[in-house]
């Protein structure tokens, strides 16, 4: 029985935000992001580009919570999958790299600093195609902290 890789990257994200409708606190919009590995991990490196639908509760500015937006995603994109020390061996393939379609759900927030900078925390969970393990699939979780710049933050809503 043939376990399949299993390791960690550290990565760079990047990525854009548009909203699209506003109703009762709710705003639905459009995401893209694309993140690389800046140090792969023992088995693999991972790189991907998604995009999909943003759902996110806009703050009311009153009370503790008032400056916090949490929000919930559902991407869909294209990724590569290029494994470390000259390839991954399954018994009869090597395998160099994988290119597969990948799917993820995920969520997180962001806290107004000032009007244009939010601080942010993300996790995303992803699912790739992966013929080096059984069932053919891995399920890659991503957390991620980071800085938000917010375009269009004069009167009105953002």
């Amino acid at each position: 029985m043939h376990q399949g890789p299993e390791g960690k990257n550290v990565g760079i994200t990047a990525g854009a935000d548009l909203g699209f409708y506003s109703l009762l606190g709710l705003r639905l919009g459009a995401e893209v992001r694309g993140e690389a590995a800046i140090k792969s991990g023992q088995v693999d490196s991972q790189k991907s580009i998604l995009g999909g639908l943003r759902l996110t509760h806009e703050p009311s500015g009153y009370g503790p919570f008032g400056r916090v937006r949490p929000y919930a995603d559902v991407l869909a994109g294209r990724g590569n999958i290029v494994y470390k020390n000259g390839g991954y061996p399954v018994p009869g393939v090597l395998y160099l790299s994988n290119p597969s379609p990948v799917y993820a759900g995920g969520g997180g927030f962001e806290i107004d600093i000032l009007r244009a900078f939010s601080f942010k925390g993300d996790a995303l969970f992803e699912r790739w195609n992966a013929p080096v393990v059984n069932g053919g699939h891995i399920y890659s979780k991503q957390g991620s902290i980071g800085i938000v710049y917010r375009y269009g933050t004069g009167r009105g809503p953002r």
